[in-house]
């Protein structure tokens, strides 16, 4: 057994672990389907090749060369949905590669197998189509007018060249290229590790984000193999435990990993994200103090002062339902200064969506519009109704706007906004304001019955 044939394993083994994970996320969902599809065939593929390496048995590489032909298909129909291009050439292009994989099969079961020909047609197969894979990021590269999405969409994009380059003597049986495929293997499986939490997170890392998750990962896994090293080297003489030690280390991971997971990313965002663990920080000390607020005034100064001291936020807003009005009125900012009124009946629509969404992203508006115009509705009501929702997120000074819901109703907005760059908050961020924004809510919720509790003694 070789390093050239235990990369096989490792990346089979971790591909595997990838397509479980994003499967027991939701099956229902199409990207998280084809992602675990195209991460099962790598699995077949790097098993089947592991086994023909170590057994030199002809039905393992007949395996291998099903699945290698397999891929095209699964990878352009990932990256088809991953990309949002699910008309035009992304379809047309997933029925050609399942049709020439559908022909090749037949090769792989005869004979012919072993004639060079047939294995340059499937190696030249499966690397045009990666590439074209590639060649769908790039589109999308020159289309995008985000900064911040054109610099992740560079780090995809590059990443995939340096694995797909590296990897493609890995999709032929029999290519070796002394310490090559070794490497090329677990650049393969290290890139899947990246589209996964690019999935899980719902948006696309920047490369101090990867730099960070594979940190914490490795930091985990040493800590495993520690455990399970130690426990195996007190342990391996004694007769009649054989499983003894593996179930005492897992044991032991299972109480350490939680407390040491948190530990290590705590350590990492203060290395690498010192503004955004201050940010979190800040929003973290903001709801504890918002749980013993019950005054309006004292509840905006505070959100206020947090967010500002976060020093991620160079403008925001706290507008709130009067008692004598269904408008919402302006109760304290930093920044530019906003609009004083919001006006219930005349931004009844945007207070509608807000009210269903909870949280508004001018950069996923933004999108929205583009879209439509992209596909000829530019003058459409839906496309009309977007723009004025943008304009009135703009006139409030924010990047991020989110309700203050109280029994389904809008009783109040909180707005925030980073002038310096776009696309400034992350999901994990804007979930973080929600949860401010909730806080809110029960303050103000709290003073109303403060409220009307000194009112009926007073009277």
């Amino acid at each position: 057994m070789t390093v050239h044939s235990l990369s096989f394993l490792l990346a089979a083994i971790i591909c595997a672990a990838l397509a479980i994970a994003i499967l027991l996320r939701g099956a229902r969902y199409r990207l998280y389907s084809s992602f675990s599809t195209l991460n099962g065939i790598l699995c077949l593929y790097f098993l089947s090749s592991f086994a023909y390496a170590v057994s030199d048995v002809p039905f393992w590489m007949r395996l291998g060369l099903i699945a290698a032909i397999c891929i095209p298909g699964s990878a352009i129909h990932f990256f088809t949905i991953f990309l949002g291009r699910m008309e035009g050439i992304g379809p047309k292009t997933v029925r050609i590669s399942l049709t020439i994989a559908a022909l090749l099969a037949p090769f792989m079961l005869s004979r012919l197998v072993y004639e060079f020909w047939v294995g340059a047609i499937v190696f030249g197969f499966v690397a045009a189509s990666l590439v074209l894979c590639l060649v769908f990021i790039f589109d999308r590269l020159t289309r995008t007018t985000s900064k911040v999405e054109s610099a992740r969409l560079k780090y995809l994009l590059s990443g995939g060249m340096v694995a797909l380059v590296l990897s493609l003597s890995d999709f032929l049986p029999g290519v070796e290229l002394a310490w090559l495929p070794a490497i090329g293997n677990m650049v393969t499986v290290v890139y899947m590790y990246f589209l996964s939490q690019i999935i899980i997170q719902f948006r696309l890392l920047d490369l101090n984000e990867l730099v960070g998750k594979m940190i914490v990962l490795a930091t985990i896994v040493t800590l495993l193999a520690t455990i399970y090293s130690l426990v195996g080297v007190f342990v391996s003489n004694i007769p009649g435990i054989v499983f003894f030690h593996t179930f005492i280390a897992g044991f032991v991971m299972l109480i350490l990993f939680e407390p040491v997971n948190r530990l290590v990313e705590d350590r990492v965002n203060r290395l690498l994200f010192r503004e955004r663990y201050e940010f979190g920080r800040q929003l973290s000390l903001l709801k504890r103090e918002l749980a013993n607020v019950v005054d309006v005034e004292r509840m905006c100064s505070l959100a206020l002062t947090r967010l500002e001291n976060s020093r991620r936020v160079t403008s925001a807003s706290v507008f709130l339902k009067t008692d004598d009005s269904p408008d919402l009125r302006c109760k304290g900012y930093i920044g530019t200064p906003p609009v004083e009124l919001l006006e219930a009946v005349a931004q009844r629509p945007f207070l509608e969506r807000l009210r269903a969404n909870t949280a508004l992203v001018m950069e996923s508006l933004e999108a929205e519009i583009q879209d439509l115009v992209s596909a000829g509705e530019s003058r459409a009501p839906e496309t009309e109704q977007l723009r004025e929702t943008a304009r009135i997120l703009d006139s409030v000074g924010a990047d991020v706007c989110i309700a203050l819901l109280s029994d389904g109703a809008v009783i109040g907005v909180l707005n925030v906004r980073d002038e310096r760059m776009r696309d400034a908050y992350s999901p994990e961020e804007i979930a973080h304001l929600i949860n401010i924004a909730n806080q809110c809510t029960i303050c103000v919720e709290n003073s109303r019955i403060v409220t009307n509790i000194r009112d009926k003694d007073r009277l």
